[in-house]
């Protein structure tokens, strides 16, 4: 794993102009939220969808690290608990944080059968 989040620091480095990302059902971790902080200063909007590996850890490092930050979806990531932290980033930077761990998993039903090994 650590390779692997060698060779994400380098490609992510190469894209700080990266406005928006979506990592829904990807086995992404706090280690690559984290370098995305870091390399991607203009990230404007972000979906995090059942990514079971995220915690509250990178929601701070991404309140830090991405000041242009203004959309950020977190849907079913289990290890996300603190909710209070979520409205908190939102009302202090006027950003749309969005919350919603009662969604189904019918609406993902067409990625079932996707490979979640990669990132």
């Amino acid at each position: 794993m650590n390779s692997i989040v060698q060779h994400l620091k380098v490609v992510f480095r190469r894209l700080p102009n990266i406005t928006t990302l979506i990592l829904n059902r990807t086995n992404v971790n706090d280690k690559v939220v984290l370098i995305i902080s870091q390399c991607m200063p203009r990230l404007e909007h972000l979906e995090i969808v059942k990514c079971g590996q995220v915690t509250d850890i990178a929601i701070l490092a991404l309140a830090s690290g991405c000041p242009k930050l203004a959309y950020l979806l977190t849907r079913r990531c289990k290890r996300i608990q603190n909710i209070s932290l979520l409205e908190q980033i939102s009302a202090r930077g006027g950003k749309e944080v969005v919350y919603d761990d009662s969604g189904s998993d019918e609406e993902y039903s067409d990625f079932d059968d996707l490979d979640n090994d990669y990132y």
